[in-house]
């Protein structure tokens, strides 16, 4: 008989399943051996073997094919267990990994360690060499010196090189002759260059994808070389296939040249294994996959019989872990799987997870020491898992340890066991319910209509009532939903995917060009075909895709083509109406007669493999089902029932089960509860069902809200809030909202609360309420169906150049929420082509277009004149309304969302909802401010002159009183200057929010930003005051940063007179040219006219008492969320050259804990002339050190003439750069904290080897002498010298 193998070797168990040619599973188990792990494969085997009655010599002479799947590369990634790799960058960029694109998580979280790049900047080589983004070489690659980095490099031991040159995509040769010389230079060391792996537009994505290939390139073919060997031993003759993270798999030998493919490769199983399930069963419906192990809940979509798939896969934490660049499978993954830690916070709230018992000491039942609650516990107290028949029998369980770690939950929350152990479950189960969601609205996937398959060892206990809440009335639990991944391996195909980039407009369709990258495509596909049939492979089928957007929008959606021929009109209309129907599916919006861009293009090879077919469903026998015992269980406000147990081995085909009830399965126990159902199908599977056709409970407006209710619908606001976010982002026009994200989302209440926001700007979040109060103010004949344009610096908003949408919520007649959308225009109407006018004396000279809450829809429908005026001010029209349609989709989902939130849950429950939110993060700010020593705090500061007019700067204080006896922090800024006749006043919202976010940064990172918090921090302003409220027409064009930034810096760096170990020192001061907003004409374009905010300043962040300051805060009042342009995506989308960009050394200030460094960035036209405004700050009073830590260094602007020589440029211009011409930016670093002779010497070591300290400033400063060199690696302190050193000073 024939086997297929596939095997899956995690970090604990190695998984085997073996099909036999009737498509009958067998499991096998053993402990991973990660010193060796063919030995645990082998003995995976040895197990499989034993089940069927054969001897492993038997089983592996039968088997034609095994596929092998493991976590080894991913975890060699997260361990850092990976090759000494160097990364060959083009000359001016060698930052790309340092930087990726910027952005975090929490608006307050400032205590982030930066992480260190894929590939240190000590093995990061720039090449002399450049191309452009039409793929002309403005500069010659300079082979010489790339012949003396390669010898130098193989001097220092380096075992693998990764290359990535700026549009590489565009050009290859230079890459490609540069992987001659390694061959040439370092015969036999492997290489990766990134046009071959990866060809896509951004370079971040495409030298993460890059360095991460050839990282793993040693130690992954050597590995992979093991595991044939010992095969072989033991005489396997078959085809060995390793899966990847495309949801195929592929030929040992062609992962072995792209071992990236097999970073997160057991996840991506999972959808082909829920795909073929469902098949079996006939669902014909869209597949949700869920995966829930130890640590993490793993989510994946099957639309349409294709699994979803995304480049946006990261390694660690999002945003500042490591991206994998390539497109694979779409897994989204929370921490909460069966070993997820239950805590209380400081508010008094229930929370699961992100942190995980792990495997040691695992969950408290495990007895193996654990003694904080986790989800496997809470099942375990529930009577859920039977300690004595946990893993069939083989581990039993501690229930006493379960109940002592539970009932700390249960004391805190003054609950009796049992509720406090249902409550985690709750609460993890709406985790899951929460990632599920965020992968069906972005796809528009409706989860009612869908089936859900569930595997992993703890999916059992709550899968049913996730179903139920999602509205899925059946879920599917294989019989081998412990092995979900290793399944997956088993019903799949070989996968390989060819890119290339290549622009083109629906408006001027260069058919020919399409078609030559198509059959380039089309080429590589058959030659890879060719090789396959060389395997005896012979069925394929291809795919081919496009990236496409509308004109000027950030994001691309994926679209599969109908075929190759693109060159005749019908056709390009046909792809046009197909983008529209996905844009509008996605994101509720289509523009009818909007223009496409298609930029990447790609084709997709499935090579059909002969594979076992689930077993499938046939006329199934009722069979009777006998429980084999009876326990109690309990089931929430049903309490503890008799729950009779049964074991799945002993269920015929046709078993129907009736809640409560337990399955007992070896590897899972499946809870069926009250009310709802479980049927054995044919092929041994079980076919759940939430019985949703039973009469729905009325809703009760009058049950109270727990902190467990409070919990779940504060998840729910927070899901409705990241739709909406997900909506601008992707659909957005002006990269300034788009790529950069400088918009927010927020919830505010009818009575004029900021409820809940997303990740938004502090400046903007805090404005929302002032600026919805205007609503019924100016129109109290408001209702439903109306929305409102708000962009009054006077009356509540932030400054002119923030545009919101405002859509006020009815329920029932009556109003209950607005919904805002907030986005940074890249033009609104001023009289000179910027958002920023510093030397505007006020509102007139601006001259920016200012609507004071005015009705911009009335049901439903855009007031048309407005629309037009907008248009007839507007430089870049298309683009404005491009962002107008997005940002209205977003406001119009959010209302739709909460109209179906108070549905669920009733308005009089939702009311009661809003005072509890509002009275927890209260609770939470106060018990915060309560920790911290009391004190009166004056800091002092001046922010930059700007000549004329302001020749000496403006002086600023800031008061900090805290009284932690009253949990209340008030900051005064009375005590400051009257409005000033330039664009450099704050508004009312931006002054508190500047105050409050000084204040916030120094608490909890993530505490809630709302109105409830907001109570314990009293910010006191006065009328006409510069950072105050500004008095009418005082101009406030520059309100959320420059004096902002002042006012950021000194409110957190106050706090450090509180003692060492508090407070926070300063982060960049300067609104860099970097940072500026650039307009011109683009002669590539017809002469269209285009103007933009860029963001390619970094920004230095402030450095904290344990930590260094991050590397790319941008500004104080941006709080590090904005994110960096793409170099490619930039040059693409204007006509600009970028010459460099780079953190320079000794920037950030000198300290215990250093300031994060500055950027210095150079750039300029094309070709016609640009203008760039350079609003500048931190020239003359850059951040300043705290608790002895140094000042960051003085930013700079320089005039870059074509003859070479260059002029200063002072704060607050608007400079014109003609062709050949340059602006030099350099940003400041943040200052430093504390001492610098208190820095670790090792950390000194590190700073000088990585470049971000000089060997000069490490002795003179940090008192730290060092002998070697870091070039040749023998960099090493002289400890006797150091001591010495430190000592006499």
């Amino acid at each position: 008989m024939k086997f297929r193998i596939a095997v899956d070797t995690g970090g604990t168990f190695t998984d085997i399943v073996v099909a036999d040619e009737n498509g009958a599973l067998t499991l096998g188990k053993a402990p991973s051996t990660p010193e060796r792990s063919s030995i645990g494969v082998i003995e995976g085997l040895e197990d499989a073997a034993r089940q069927m009655s054969l001897g492993l010599a038997e089983l592996v002479a039968g088997a034609d094919v095994l596929i092998y799947g493991t976590t080894w590369a991913t975890n060699a990634i997260i361990t850092g267990a990976t090759a000494k790799t160097a990364m060959l960058l083009t000359e001016g960029f060698p930052d790309i990994l340092v930087y990726r694109q910027g952005g975090k998580l929490h608006p307050f979280e400032m205590q982030i360690d930066p992480l260190k790049p894929y590939v240190p900047r000590s093995l990061t080589i720039e090449v002399a060499e450049r191309i452009n983004a039409e793929g002309g070489v403005e500069r010659a690659l300079d082979e010489a010196a790339v012949r003396r980095s390669l010898k130098r490099l193989k001097k220092l031991g380096v075992e693998a090189v990764a290359v990535c040159l700026l549009w590489s995509i565009k050009n290859r040769a230079h890459e490609a002759r540069i992987g001659e010389l390694i061959e040439h230079e370092m015969p036999g060391i492997p290489y990766t260059l990134s046009h071959r792996l990866n060809p896509i537009l951004r370079e971040y994505p495409r030298a993460s994808s890059t360095a991460i290939d050839a990282s793993l390139k040693p130690r992954m073919q050597a590995h992979l070389g093991e595991l044939q060997s010992d095969l072989k031993e033991i005489g396997f003759a078959g085809e060995l296939l390793v899966s990847t993270v495309s949801g195929g798999v592929m030929h040992v030998e062609d992962v072995a040249e792209r071992p990236i493919y097999m970073v997160k490769s057991g996840p991506a199983m999972a959808p082909r294994a829920g795909l073929a399930y469902a098949q079996a069963e006939k669902f014909d419906s869209d597949v949700l996959v869920v995966d829930t192990g130890g640590t993490t809940f793993d989510v994946s979509l099957v639309r349409g019989g294709e699994v979803k798939f995304t480049r946006e896969t990261w390694l660690g934490p999002l945003f500042y872990g490591h991206n994998l660049g390539l497109s694979s499978v779409d897994v989204r993954s929370v921490g909460a799987g069966g070993g997820s830690l239950a805590w209380i916070d400081s508010g008094g709230l229930l929370r699961v997870g992100p942190g995980s018992a792990g495997a040691v000491p695992g969950p408290a039942c495990y007895g193996r020491g654990g003694a904080e609650p986790t989800v496997t516990d809470a099942a375990v107290v529930l009577g859920y898992i039977d300690p004595d028949h946990f893993l069939d029998g083989r581990m039993p369980l501690d229930v006493d340890a379960a109940r002592a770690a539970v009932g700390g939950i249960a004391a805190a929350l003054d609950l009796a066991l049992d509720e406090a152990a249902f409550a985690i479950l709750r609460i993890a189960s709406e985790s899951m319910i929460k990632a599920i969601e965020e992968i069906t609205v972005n796809e528009g996937v409706n989860p009612r209509e869908s089936i859900l398959v569930a595997g992993g060892g703890a999916a059992g206990l709550n899968i049913l009532p996730i179903a139920e809440a999602l509205g899925c009335r059946q879920v599917l639990l294989p019989k081998t939903a412990g092995v979900l991944s290793a399944c997956g391996a088993q019903y799949s195909d070989i996968v390989a995917e060819f890119s290339a980039s290549q622009y083109v407009r629906s408006d001027h369709w260069d058919g020919e060009l399409v078609a030559a990258t198509l059959a380039d495509l089309k080429g590589q596909m058959s030659d890879f075909a060719d090789s396959l049939r060389r395997r005896g492979i012979e069925r394929f089928e291809s795919q081919y895709f496009v990236d496409a957007r509308y004109l000027n929008q950030q994001w691309e959606t994926e679209i599969e083509l109908a075929g190759t021929a693109l060159s005749d009109d019908a056709a390009v209309a046909a792809l046009i109406e197909n983008f529209h129907a996905v844009h509008e599916r996605l994101y509720g919006v289509k523009e009818e007669n909007g223009m496409l861009e298609c930029l990447h293009w790609k084709g997709r090879l499935t090579a059909r493999l002969e594979r076992p077919s689930p077993q499938t469903s046939a006329a199934e026998v009722g069979g009777e089902a006998m429980a084999a015992r009876v326990t109690e269980a309990y089931f929430g406000t049903q309490g503890r029932l008799e729950t009779p147990v049964y074991r799945g081995a002993e269920l015929a085909a046709g078993a129907e089960i009736s809640g409560p009830a337990l399955i007992e399965e070896p590897t899972t126990t499946i809870t069926v509860y009250p009310g709802m159902s479980a049927r054995v199908s044919a092929a041994g599977n079980y076919i759940l069902d939430t019985a949703p056709d039973a009469k729905a409970a009325p809703v009760d407006d009058q049950a109270p809200i727990d902190s467990v209710d409070l919990a779940i619908m504060a998840n729910r606001i927070d899901a409705i809030l990241r739709e909406m976010q997900g909506v601008v982002m992707r659909t957005a026009r002006s990269a300034v909202i788009g790529q950069s994200r400088d918009f927010s989302c927020s919830i505010v209440t009818a009575g004029n609360e900021l409820l809940a926001t997303a990740e938004g700007i502090p400046a903007h979040i805090f404005g929302s309420h002032l600026q919805t109060a205007a609503i019924a103010r100016e129109h109290p004949d408001y209702r439903e169906g109306d929305a409102y344009l708000h962009n009054d610096p006077y009356d509540g908003n932030s400054h002119a150049a923030d545009w919101s949408i405002m859509v006020p919520v009815f329920v029932g007649g009556a109003h209950l929420f607005t919904v805002t959308v907030k986005g940074h225009q890249a033009d609104c109407g001023d009289s000179i082509p910027t958002t920023y006018t510093p030397r505007a004396r006020d509102v007139y000279e601006e001259g920016a277009l200012i609507f004071p809450c005015v009705r911009i829809q009335r049901d439903g429908q855009d007031n048309e004149d407005i629309i037009r005026m907008c248009r007839r001010r507007i430089r870049v029209a298309d683009q404005w309304y491009g962002d107008y349609l997005s940002q209205l989709g977003a406001a119009r989902i959010g209302e739709r969302r909460l109209k179906a939130f108070t549905a669920k849950y009733g308005a009089a429950r939702v009311r009661r909802f809003i005072t509890d939110w509002f009275d927890y993060a209260e609770r939470r700010a106060l018990h915060a401010i309560q920790k911290l020593p009391k004190g009166t705090l004056i800091n002092k500061g001046t922010h930059d002159p700007v000549e004329p007019f302001l020749p000496d700067g403006v002086d600023i204080t800031v008061k900090v009183e805290i009284d932690p006896d009253a949990g209340m922090v008030t900051v005064d800024l009375r005590d400051n200057p009257d409005c000033i006749d330039a664009g450099l006043n704050l508004t009312e919202a931006c002054a508190s929010a500047n105050a409050i976010q000084g204040v916030f940064e120094n608490l909890e990172p993530d505490l809630p930003a709302n109105a409830g918090s907001f109570r314990r921090v009293n910010v006191l302003l006065r009328e006409n005051c510069v950072v105050g409220i500004p008095r009418f027409p005082h101009c406030c064009s520059l309100a959320t940063t420059s004096m902002a930034d002042v006012v950021v810096n000194l409110t957190q760096s106050a706090f450090t007179q509180l003692g060492d170990g508090y407070g926070m020192s300063q982060g960049n001061l300067c609104f860099a040219a970097g940072m500026g907003v650039i307009s011109g004409t683009d002669w590539r374009r017809g002469g269209a006219e285009y103007i933009n905010q860029v963001y390619v300043m970094g920004g230095g962040g402030p450095a904290q008492p344990a930590n260094d300051g991050m590397i790319y805060l941008l500004t104080p009042g941006g709080a590090g969320l904005l994110h960096r342009d793409s170099i490619e995506f930039d040059e693409q989308r204007f006509p600009l050259a970028i010459r460099s960009q780079r953190l320079l050394p000794d920037s950030g200030g000198a300290g215990r804990r250093r300031g994060g460094p500055a950027t210095e960035v150079v750039f300029g036209p094309r070709h016609d002339p640009m203008t760039v405004s350079i609003m500048g700050g931190g020239t003359i009073n850059p951040p300043a050190g705290v608790l002895g830590g140094r000042d960051a260094n003085h930013a700079y602007h320089g005039h870059i003439k074509v003859d070479g020589s260059e002029e200063f440029q002072p704060n607050g211009v608007m400079l014109t750069l003609g062709p050949g011409e340059f602006v030099r930016s350099i940003d400041n670093g943040g200052s430093g904290y504390g001492e610098p002779l208190g820095r670790e010497p090792e950390a000194v070591l590190e700073d000088v080897a990585e470049k971000f300290v000089t060997r000069a400033t490490a002795e003179e400063v940090y008192g730290v002498v060092l002998t070697g060199n870091a070039e040749d690696g023998s960099l090493a302190i002289d400890g006797d010298a150091t001591r010495e050193r430190r000592a006499g000073r």
